[in-house]
């Protein structure tokens, strides 16, 4: 089955541009982990190049985003210092293979690189035009009045930490007041978005990829018409499942199910893709960016610990006697990929989206 949707909203609620005019949340950005190579950014900064957009920050999100990277690097350093440690064990454990196993970094100044990431980040953004406003300098007596009327963002619950975006809401509002302008608002936060709505200039949006698709149809009308061809020709359902295959080893494999420590040790596309759905983001003279979701028949070797005749100590919580084993089982696993397509239907390029894949084991209760 084929349909255009994103985050089950029917293709024809996505409406022509109400404005160019546009302000991404923090958290929009988090999700695409502050990498201005991911496809959905680098569509954004096509559609600024083109005049199609133009993008604002404020000096609230900004250091919202700086926070959540130096956690990302914090991150980093921890997980480094948790694979050195094992991997130190094992060299200790088979003296024999220790050259084999590979050195991993540790010590790194996540400070440091810290502020290198989000430097690189805010660059590419001035880059391509970002306009700065200054929230944390608003009038807050507004916002207080606000807080203590339950009006949006304050009207579910009186939080205070959604005062950063009061006075984010009440800086972009007081720019589109003064140049007689609206702005998107992409967010998914629910009191974000209603303060948005509320203030009668800004336009919420949950998703980027929502904006996205207005901006490409402002931009190029006809490109649904045309990449609609492409991925409904037949052998669209099989070049999919191809990508998936050269991807899986880009991406972890959960597995969900019965089995004990059930672990997926491989994995490989079973079939074509089905229920495949797309979102054009981005449209060049000669190639198209779109975002496909669809679900595709996974087989997977899965290693788990059979433990029907093993023993159980309740006092170590622990089984005794449980042996290794192997199962083959297959799954529908949903995938989320960017793909580029050109003019004449050929995929140029392709990335896994979406993190982690869950694969349910389908005889279990899952």
């Amino acid at each position: 089955m084929q349909s255009r949707e994103e985050d089950g909203a029917p293709e024809e609620n996505i409406g022509p541009l109400v404005t160019r005019n546009v302000f991404i949340d923090t958290q929009t950005y988090r999700e695409v982990e502050f990498d201005t190579r991911h496809p959905t950014l680098m569509a954004l900064f096509e559609h600024i190049g083109t005049d199609t957009l133009r993008l604002h920050t404020t000096d609230i999100m900004l250091r919202e985003c700086l926070r959540h990277v130096g956690a990302l690097t914090e991150g980093l350093a921890r997980e480094l210092g948790k694979t050195a440690g094992l991997a130190m064990k094992w060299r200790r454990r088979i003296p024999a293979h220790s050259q084999e196993m590979p050195e991993v970094p540790t010590g790194i100044d996540h400070s440091a690189w810290s502020k290198t990431y989000f430097d690189a980040f805010r660059t590419a953004l001035n880059t391509h035009g970002a306009r700065e406003h200054a929230a944390a300098t608003q009038d807050p007596v507004p916002i207080f009045r606000a807080y203590f009327d339950r009006h949006p963002p304050f009207d579910e619950k009186k939080k205070p930490k959604e005062f950063p975006d009061a006075f984010v809401i009440a800086a972009l509002v007081k720019w589109c007041e003064d140049n007689d302008a609206s702005m998107y608002v992409v967010t998914r936060d629910g009191g974000m978005r209603r303060a948005a709505l509320a203030s009668g200039r800004l336009v919420p949006l949950e998703t980027l990829t929502e904006l996205l698709s207005s901006a490409t149809r402002e931009h190029s009308p006809d490109v649904e018409a045309a990449v609609d061809l492409m991925v409904g020709a037949s052998t669209f359902a099989g070049e999919l499942a191809g990508l998936v295959d050269e991807h899986l080893g880009d991406v972890g494999i959960v597995y969900y199910g019965d089995l004990a420590d059930g672990d997926i040790e491989s994995a490989r596309a079973a079939g074509d893709a089905k229920e495949i759905g797309w979102t054009v983001i981005s449209a060049a003279a000669d190639r198209y960016g779109v975002i496909v979701d669809f679900v595709q028949p996974i087989l997977a070797q899965v290693d788990f610990e059979d433990r029907e005749l093993a023993f159980y100590d309740k006092e170590d919580d622990s089984y005794f006697g449980a042996e290794s084993a192997t199962a083959e089982l297959e799954a529908d696993v949903e995938v989320r990929m960017f793909v580029e397509i050109t003019a004449s239907g050929e995929v140029v390029r392709s990335e896994m989206l979406g993190g982690d894949l869950d694969f349910h084991d389908p005889t279990g209760p899952y």
